[in-house]
């Protein structure tokens, strides 16, 4: 299966037109729009709002997607951010990070959501994951989590599904 993935980097203005750019003065990357084919179907990922801590690490960004398989379902994913308020203004939480610059813990908070009906879909999930080695049992963490390469190697997720269920696993 073959996969080709298009990437602009820019923003849409207030009257919805594509302007090019996308940097902060620092030259970070803010904005970017994706745009994937695979197997016929086009996904079309918007990233924006990205903000940096004064080290220069992601800090938080929001992202849409939407996709051809499914064209009223939107997900938007606030990496960051551990909910949203009644305005829909990101509760955020700085992503963590240890002292050689990887990162450690992250929240991120996504929904899904119904665009031709969100009384039927509008559902939330709060996803945080450490990353760490623990033991056999999972409970205690004892190492950082990456391998020799410094590739993330084990980590701890907890998905809290609002009021649906939470879940926990461990992965390595």
């Amino acid at each position: 299966i073959e996969t080709l993935t298009n990437r602009r980097i820019g923003k849409y203005d207030e009257g919805n037109n594509w302007v090019w750019g996308g940097y902060n003065a620092l030259g970070q990357l803010v904005t970017y729009e994706d745009v994937s084919l695979r197997s016929g179907i086009t996904t079309t990922t918007y990233r924006s709002a990205s903000e940096y801590s004064i080290e220069g690490q992601l800090a938080y960004y929001k992202e849409d997607i939407t996709s051809s398989a499914a064209p009223d379902l939107k997900t938007t994913i606030y990496t960051g951010a551990t909910g949203i308020d009644n305005e829909n203004n990101p509760q955020k939480s700085a992503l963590g990070y240890a002292v050689l610059g990887r990162l450690k813990k992250s929240e991120e908070f996504r929904i899904e959501l119904d665009t031709a009906q969100s009384e039927k879909l509008k559902a939330g999930t709060r996803i945080t994951k450490t990353i760490a080695a623990f033991d056999a049992d999972g409970t205690n963490a004892i190492g950082a989590g990456y391998n020799d390469k410094g590739q993330a190697s084990s980590y701890l997720e907890i998905r809290d599904m609002q009021g649906q269920s939470i879940t926990q696993e461990f992965k390595h």
